[in-house]
């Protein structure tokens, strides 16, 4: 399964990854990534349907 990103899901992550940027740019760029990963990992993890209200 492949998980895709919605327009305005990317939007809202790169906003706040420009807001946490105003204060220390490292800590956005690792945030982000941080966020990425996370949502990778998840691809091998499908949800059933059978379980879905």
């Amino acid at each position: 399964m492949m998980i895709e990103w919605s327009p305005l899901a990317l939007e809202r992550a790169g906003e706040i990854a420009g807001y946490i940027a105003l204060d220390k740019p490292s800590a956005a760029e690792s945030w982000l990534d941080g966020l990425f990963e996370s949502v990778e990992r998840l691809e091998p993890h499908p949800i059933e349907r059978s379980h879905c209200p």
